[in-house]
């Protein structure tokens, strides 16, 4: 049995509405952390799982591009300026966006900042 492609049109209502729904949160890197950006990456080491993981995580490309945006700006804000930057459908730009968050979210490197701003 063969497997259909996902409707692109589907795949961009599912980003929109995935950031609609999270448009006005604030990320920020957790408090614990080691952060050395050498301008082409940025290395990560989270100081409070040190005994337990120790890794660093080299973060470069379009994910060091994010990292340095993050602080300060709401995801909406990132996605649209994100887009614009580099010319993208914000639809593409949030999916990827919030999948880096998650990530990131889920080791611990970043963490909701106390402030959620009002759409």
């Amino acid at each position: 049995m063969s497997e259909t492609a996902a409707d692109p049109a589907d795949a961009a209502d599912a980003a929109r509405t995935a950031l609609d729904a999270r448009r006005t949160q604030v990320w920020r890197p957790s408090g614990d952390l080691a952060v050395v950006d050498d301008g082409d990456a940025v290395y990560v080491l989270d100081l409070a799982r040190l005994a337990e993981d120790g890794v660093p995580r080299s973060i470069a490309g379009t994910g060091a591009e994010l990292w340095r945006r993050l602080e300060g700006c709401t995801l909406g804000e990132l996605v649209a300026a994100v887009a614009a930057d580099f010319d993208a459908d914000p639809a593409v730009i949030a999916t990827d966006v919030l999948t880096f968050i998650d990530e990131l979210a889920d080791i611990g490197i970043l963490v909701l900042a106390g402030d959620q701003l009002d759409a």
